[in-house]
């Protein structure tokens, strides 16, 4: 076995143990599904591809590991990492019929005897915050990553969301003990985490003040859905992980498709001449983003196990940021850090102008 191969292992068993950290501390400490729902698709993500690089190179054989569990990872990955990849037309109207749906069935359960009208009165939509700081929304697991068509109260999503969390620790589970039979999950101590949850409602009746121009809100949607990603690496990741690698992984991919994501949102209104009144000075911030952090070989070491490195010292992974932002990884870590800061603080200011925060 070459030393590639021996790194590849390396960094899946690590991912690996980090995921299952990570999963039992939310566990333990009865954290809600929606405060970490937008990391979980970039978990799927390194349990699938851990696995995809280990089988194809006929370094594992897992009879437990079926063709239907590596179909949902793969189905969940896809849809939760590029949430609004090349944001188009028909993304902004699917988000609006699904609205629409959601509004019409939450006043049919609460005036079920009354012609179905818009009233400002039903709440149809949920944030989940950290004091002030948007974490998870109904929208962004339910619709977008889970294709789930159901109401948005806890206890309605709480039985389907955890069918995806149990075979996400039971396939890593499997795997970590094909390469590391010694493993136990009860050698992973926990810690108390105490988090000040609440929630917000919005009201997305389509004749509500906040939503009154034409096409908005679909698109404020979908910002928010980005910002709940990054405030849930902020707010959930950061004080839970002590993987340093791994944090060096999950941030650049989130922050590589939070980017990304804008860029499609930004570059689709500019096409369709819808004006979001974005500020000239954001618009450039995340195109001056996307020119500094966008790197596709960083985006691929994140992301997957076949390093696209070939002359490396220590590690490739490292060695690919170092060479790529010329300088030490600790120093990067802190850059890429201080970036999330500003770009969620900056997309929380613009949805608080647009009144949906």
């Amino acid at each position: 076995m070459d030393k590639k191969t021996k790194k590849a292992i390396s960094h899946i068993l690590c991912d690996y143990k980090a995921i299952l950290a990570f999963m039992k501390n939310c566990l333990d400490n009865h954290l809600a599904h929606p405060s970490y729902m937008g990391l979980l698709p970039f978990f799927f993500t390194y349990v699938y591809e851990g696995y995809k690089y280990l089988h194809e190179n006929q370094l594992i054989n897992i009879d437990c590991v079926t063709k239907q569990a590596l179909d949902e990872l793969e189905e969940y990955r896809a849809k939760g990492v590029k949430l609004h990849y090349g944001f188009k037309q028909s993304t902004s109207n699917s988000i609006n019929k699904f609205n629409e749906g959601e509004y019409r069935k939450f006043y049919d359960q609460k005036f079920p005897k009354k012609e179905v009208c818009y009233d400002h009165s039903v709440a149809n939509y949920f944030i989940h915050c950290i004091d002030e700081f948007p974490v998870g929304n109904y929208h962004l697991y339910s619709k977008k990553v889970f294709n789930m068509e159901m109401g948005s109260y806890i206890s309605d999503i709480s039985a389907p969301i955890s069918d995806h969390i149990y075979l996400l620790t039971k396939f890593s589970l499997e795997i970590v003990k094909a390469i590391d039979p010694r493993f136990n999950i009860n050698s992973i101590i926990t810690r108390n985490i105490q988090m000040n949850f609440n929630y917000t409602e919005l009201n997305m009746a389509y004749d509500y003040p906040n939503f009154k121009i034409k096409g908005m809100p679909p698109i404020l949607m979908a910002v928010l859905d980005i910002l709940c990603v990054l405030n849930s690496y902020r707010k959930i990741f950061t004080v839970i992980n002590e993987n340093f690698m791994f944090d060096m992984k999950v941030k650049y991919a989130i922050l590589f498709h939070s980017i990304m994501s804008l860029k499609g949102i930004v570059e689709h209104c500019e096409k369709k001449q819808i004006d979001i009144q974005m500020d000239k000075s954001l618009k450039s911030y995340i195109f001056d983003l996307e020119k500094k952090q966008v790197k596709n070989r960083l985006r691929s070491c994140c992301m997957h196990y076949n390093f696209p490195i070939e002359d490396w010292n220590n590690d490739p992974f490292i060695d690919a940021f170092e060479k790529d932002f010329d300088n030490s990884i600790e120093a990067i870590s802190q850059e890429l850090s201080l970036t999330i800061d500003e770009l969620a603080e900056r997309l929380q200011k613009y949805l608080i102008v647009k009144n949906l925060l």
